[in-house]
């Protein structure tokens, strides 16, 4: 919800005044090392990339998928952090609820 309000798609999230902890109780707590990643599969993946509309919104989804980068990671990406030479990009940032958080740079 607050990537909603982020987008201006909603002036404010009407969730945020309800505390995690409601969702959460014993047994979700017994179960949480049961929980499995479920990946989007090969034809799922060339269905989402198929359905862009446009060649910006193609190259975002088959490099996430690539990467494997959180949403937030993404859209933390500068293009300082891309190497093209060396066909690298360094995760320095990431945007969470609009606010830029980054690594702290190691001491030399």
């Amino acid at each position: 919800m607050d990537d909603v309000v982020i987008d201006g798609l909603i002036p404010v999230n009407p969730v945020s005044s309800v505390p995690v902890s409601r969702y959460y109780n014993a047994e979700n707590d017994k179960n949480k090392d049961d929980y499995v990643v479920a990946p989007f599969s090969p034809s799922e993946t060339e269905l989402i990339l198929n359905s862009c509309n446009d060649e910006l919104h193609y190259n975002l989804f088959k490099f996430a998928f690539a990467t494997g980068l959180r949403s937030c990671e993404l859209c933390g990406v500068k293009w300082k952090d891309v190497n093209l030479t060396n066909k690298t990009i360094n995760i320095n940032s990431a945007q969470v609820v609009g606010v830029e958080k980054t690594k702290p740079v190691p001491e030399r």
